[in-house]
């Protein structure tokens, strides 16, 4: 059995998420430990099956317009000012850039023999305008993207579907994700987690795990 790698997309193949949060907070006079609390209030949840508002845009259980409303509603409540909802969430998504050279590691393992997926937490239901790049399907093997699949990381089944799409064990797998909740709770199934913190550490485990030579 060939082995596979499945890789997360914001903070991994983009710049930092955190960074990008900050900007946009300073930019609309949000303290940024408000719009931090939502989202470590629903990532505390280890199951993934949470109510919170990021868990239920996660999971399509509402849409990126409702979301952005009550996004909008919730900072207001925090902060006393009104936060204008139209494309909130994609003011947020739009400070992140794609890591050029993490693609290419990613296309190179590819390239390989390695099978690739993309396993992503979604933040609405419109790929173009939460961040994902035109021609994603192109880039890997499989896509899940929470939204879509109607679960998140890090409830367990979603790593089981990104394995089952891509027609591997996961064990053969390696999942790479910045958020280290999310890479404990896929190697309890018994894939090999790295936790994303720096692109030279994530690629030189790449090569070793994958047993490939990443050139970007």
């Amino acid at each position: 059995m060939g082995k596979a790698l499945l890789v997360d997309f914001g903070g991994v193949l983009t710049t930092p998420v955190a960074p990008a949060f900050r900007t946009f907070c300073v930019e609309h006079e949000i303290p940024p430990g408000v719009l931090k609390a939502l989202f470590v209030e629903a990532y505390a949840d280890p199951s993934g099956t949470g109510s919170t508002l990021i868990a239920e845009v996660e999971t399509g259980r509402i849409s990126t317009a409702s979301f952005n409303a009550r996004l909008a509603a919730a900072l207001q409540e925090h902060t006393g000012r009104t936060i204008p909802e139209n494309g909130l969430i994609q003011g947020i998504v739009s400070r992140l850039d794609l890591d050029d050279a993490m693609l290419r590691a990613v296309s190179s393992c590819r390239a390989q023999g390695v099978r690739v997926a993309l396993v992503s937490n979604s933040l609405g239901d419109d790929r173009a305008s939460t961040g994902y790049p035109d021609g994603l399907e192109s880039l890997f093997d499989a896509v899940v993207i929470s939204g879509e699949v109607g679960v998140r990381k890090p409830h367990p089944a979603i790593f089981e579907l990104a394995a089952g799409r891509l027609d591997v064990d996961p064990h053969a797998c390696v999942l790479v994700d910045d958020v280290e909740s999310h890479v404990r709770a896929a190697e309890r199934l018994g894939i090999t987690g790295v936790v994303h913190k720096e692109r030279a550490e994530t690629i030189a485990a790449l090569e070793s795990l994958l047993e490939v030579r990443i050139e970007v």
